[in-house]
């Protein structure tokens, strides 16, 4: 009679990653998404909404690329702990490309940039600060402190996602620090992405941000997640590549798409 030998194999957790469309606020488009760790062989372990586990990777810093047709190529350095200390985790935020299957109704501002040389800029940094309607806009329900890695936020419309970034409206000549929400609460206190840069007043008035950069031909999309609520107002854009920059205005209107052009940036003056 034989014996029946049983074994085990066990994986060590290393690092845990969540892909997140930045438009939908829900776990990204099946199709094209293609990851890898630079230098290294090992394929994540998928667990569902997004979520992606890599396991059995030795101590130190690895550098993840996320590539796809539908949203901007994503390179994300990744921290694998020592025994000594608590596995990463990381919400990594899929911003749209120009390619993305958008639907009719959808809030949109699309655009062309160049460089000073009038070359495609390509991984120009473009991001969009929204002025809605009155009382539209999501306020602090209690004082926050620096060092604060929560915060408790009022929305009159829509309502708070991972993944949303906003910025205080600044007093004249400052600037405004880039608040990032990690986790959303099921109630108004939200985790941070990073612990506060420093005090905000209750009632603080904060303008969502649209984040994204520009794909191979220069061409840019900023989608405005439906979780926003109604999207009418001004978009204040702002582009950013190598030492030249661009700053605009446009109205947008709830539901449709607006167009800025081609964009031609300008060279940034020093100190």
């Amino acid at each position: 009679m034989e014996n029946a030998i049983q074994v085990r194999i066990y994986s060590v957790f290393s690092f845990a990653v969540r892909l997140l469309d930045a438009f939908t606020k829900a776990a990204p488009l099946k199709g094209s998404i293609q990851l890898s760790l630079e230098g290294r062989k090992e394929r994540p372990i998928a667990k569902g909404d997004g979520w992606l586990v890599f396991t059995d990777l030795p101590a130190g810093t690895y550098r993840l690329l996320v590539s796809s047709k539908e949203y901007i190529t994503k390179m994300a350095s990744i921290v694998v702990a020592t025994k000594q200390t608590d596995p990463s985790e990381r919400l990594i935020l899929l911003a749209p490309s120009p390619s993305y299957p958008f639907r009719s109704g959808d809030t949109l501002i699309r655009g062309v940039v160049f460089r000073p040389d009038g070359e495609p800029a390509a991984g120009a940094i473009v991001r969009a600060r929204i002025r809605g309607e009155q009382d539209s806009a999501v306020k602090l329900a209690e004082q926050g402190e620096a060092g604060d890695v929560t915060l408790a936020l009022y929305s009159p419309v829509g309502r708070i996602c991972p993944g949303d970034a906003f910025q205080p409206v600044p007093a004249e000549g400052s600037s405004a620090p880039i608040i990032r929400i990690a986790e959303a609460g099921k109630g108004w206190t939200h985790r941070l992405a990073e612990p506060l840069s420093g005090p905000l007043p209750r009632s603080t008035a904060l303008l969502p941000l649209i984040e994204t950069s520009c794909d191979a031909r220069g061409e840019f999309v900023l989608a405005l997640p439906p979780s926003l609520g109604r999207a009418n107002g001004e978009a204040e854009i702002a582009i950013y590549a190598e030492g030249a920059g661009s700053l605009c205005k446009h109205q947008i209107v709830d539901g449709a798409a607006t167009s800025v052009g081609s964009i031609r940036l300008a060279p940034l003056q020093k100190g």
